[in-house]
């Protein structure tokens, strides 16, 4: 049995106590992702500024109490594709967009985003993978955690906290210069205050407000962005306005003159940390993937819906935008760093009307994208409480599951970066630049933790091995070093840019401009890694936790898996449409587990679910010796 102090090493983690068999296999299934030490005092039983400050240093009560019985997930399939395909897509894309293209010239802003797009898909891959064998909340900060220190998964909460922060108050500024565009002199505050309200109206709502909330808005979204695709195809074959204020340019002119790129190497990695912006917000459905209905079902077709995202939110769309705008208009060299250059497009060659309706498409984007915030900071506030790294009163759920204080502290944080960010005229930049960092160091910390899990596995063996339907990322190694490498060349440029500005000389404000969150994370690791008393290095393959989180077999989900396999390709196609209902009857015995397009081998009969259990508790037992050795 391990000691008392090597439970505050990362390689050694408790589990729950065991009687018989039945009692080891239902403590299998109930037990709650614990990473960075074991506490058995129940958050009740402790009273007043006990449940705060001290669960920060892993002394105070864990959120033992923060799952509630089981509840409806909010989201089913449509509303998880629609939050996977939209998410995050606001004025990072629609507005920051405009000033990459200012900065870097068109080849710069289509290569930046192409990077980041390739780079994405392949930690897309890796999310889902990881999110179908353990669906839980907070996904990839508990994967860090877990996988390869539990003090950076510490840092990782609280700097991806922090980003989702800075986006809300960024998003605050876009939907006023938003409201703006018709109502010019309507104060800041006032726009804010209605703002504010109505993401308080959404998140004091049952949760399925919410999700549906984002997916009507993600269709609007879909729409607006196919028309402005089509309308430019029109505009290239040469229908006009007569009340155009710019000539119909020719095919890649503005690539030719003033030129495909701007400012050199300089310019192209200083917008690649806009385009990180512009991207965030993929992982998104990974945070969500413990509010997902029938997640072996769900995750890996919303995967596929990132092919979508890929090739039309960014590369057409912004190819578009190349083809219409040159980098050196004047309205896109304007201090104004807020102007849409869509809106911009749209009214420039003749379209007021479309430019008005496009901009309500950006307002409803700038709504979503906060409304977004404020769900990930809850979750994440929420999953800190539980493993003991955020003060256990965040971790209570209310009726519905949903982590009401933990949503409203975050709410009250808002509030406080929207008022910071109306009165100064560089929060934008500062805001938009070191989320951008951030989020590098998110999708770093998601491909290691791959590496990192599919290393436990060799070692350890696959406890899921008999499991059906799981995606399994093919060519796993490349992919994974390919993306990394991506990563570490944007993450090395924008520290060069840090200590080498564009305009000026380095000093400690441009460099904390672009780089705070490298500090801060360093910070944080280092103060738990002292408060914690934790010197290990890394979790050892062998002493991975592979098992905690596993979800139960569900048949009735595996027999609507195998009928949707049985459909044709044409209609399983069409069911990727949001508002086409998926034929199946879920409720439909099925005697053979497996089919065509299958990951994984065919399996026997529904009824060898207890057997597959029975090898988790025996695995699980096995693991738990060699960590106690």
């Amino acid at each position: 049995m391990a000691t008392e102090k090597d439970q505050n090493n990362i390689s050694d983690f408790t589990f729950p106590p065991r009687g018989g068999k039945n009692e080891g296999l239902s403590d299998l299934h109930s037990s709650h992702s614990n990473v960075v030490g074991s506490t058995t005092e129940h958050a009740d039983n402790v009273s007043g500024w006990k449940k705060c400050l001290p669960s920060f240093l892993g002394m105070g009560a864990k959120g033992d109490d923060a799952e509630p019985k089981a509840k409806a997930k909010p989201f089913n399939f449509r509303h998880h594709q629609m939050l996977n395909l939209t998410s995050g897509i606001g004025m990072g894309l629609f507005v920051t967009s405009g000033r990459q293209l200012a900065i870097g010239g068109p080849a710069s802003l289509l290569i930046n985003n192409l990077l980041m797009t390739i780079t994405l898909f392949f930690v897309s891959c890796t999310m889902c993978e990881m999110s179908m064998r353990y669906p839980v909340s907070g996904s990839f900060i508990r994967y860090a955690a877990r996988f390869i220190h539990p003090a950076h998964g510490f840092a990782l909460t609280y700097i991806y906290f922090c980003a989702y922060m800075f986006t809300f108050g960024a998003e605050s500024n876009a939907i006023a210069y938003t409201v703006r565009y018709w109502l010019p002199n309507v104060p800041f505050w006032a726009v804010a205050l209605v703002f504010l309200a109505v993401i308080f109206m959404i998140h004091a709502s049952p949760p399925h407000i919410f999700a549906e909330v984002e997916f009507f808005i993600g269709s609007f979204r879909v729409i607006s962005v196919t028309s402005f695709i089509i309308w430019t195809i029109f505009m290239m074959c040469g229908f006009k306005s007569s009340s155009a204020t710019h000539e119909t340019p020719s095919f890649g002119q503005y690539y030719r003159v003033p030129g495909p790129f701007n400012m050199g190497i300089k310019g192209l990695v200083n917008a690649a940390v806009l385009a990180a912006f512009s991207n965030g917000g993929v992982e998104i459905g990974a945070v969500a993937s413990g509010d997902v209905h029938k997640p072996r079902f769900s995750i890996p077709r919303t995967l596929n819906t990132y092919r979508f995202r890929m090739g039309l939110f960014y590369i057409s769309s912004l190819f578009c935008l190349t083809l219409l705008l040159s980098s050196d208009d004047p309205a896109l060299q304007r201090e104004d760093v807020l102007l849409s250059p869509f809106v911009h497009a749209l009214k420039s060659y003749g379209y007021p009307g479309l430019a008005h309706v496009f901009n309500i498409n950006i307002m409803l984007s700038v709504l979503s994208v906060a409304n977004c915030c404020m769900y990930v900071c809850g979750q994440v506030l929420s999953v800190a409480a539980q493993d003991n790294n955020a003060p256990a009163w965040f971790a209570k759920k209310n009726d519905q599951g949903k982590p009401a204080r933990a949503i409203y502290f975050s709410y009250v944080c808002g509030i406080a970066v929207v008022m910071a960010s109306a009165f100064s005229s560089e929060a934008f930049e500062w805001l938009a630049s070191n989320t951008g960092m951030v989020f590098f160091i998110v999708w770093l910390s998601i491909l290691f933790s791959h590496l990192m899990y599919r290393r436990a596995v060799s070692v350890q063996g696959d406890p899921d091995t008999q499991t059906p339907f799981l995606y399994t990322m093919r060519w796993h190694l490349p992919k994974d070093a390919l993306g990394s490498l991506i990563l570490w060349f944007l993450l090395g440029g924008q520290i060069y840019i840090a200590i080498a500005p564009l305009h000026g000389n380095a000093t400690a404000k441009t460099f904390f401009n672009s780089a705070t969150p490298i500090p801060a994370w360093f910070i944080l690791v280092t103060g738990f890694i002292l408060l914690r008393r934790n010197k290990a290095r890394f979790v050892r393959p062998q002493a991975v936790d592979l098992l905690t989180d596993l979800p139960k077999e569900d048949p009735k989900e595996t027999a609507y898996i195998h009928e949707y396999r049985k459909l044709p390709w044409w209609r399983r196609a069409l069911t990727y449409i949001p508002f086409v209902s998926i034929p199946v009857n879920e409720d439909e015995a099925v005697a053979v587990i497996g089919g065509p397009g299958d990951r994984t081998p065919s399996f026997g009969s529904l009824g060898d679910f207890s057997s597959i259990d029975e090898q988790r508790v025996n695995k699980q037992n096995a693991t738990a010796a060699v960590r106690a050795a």
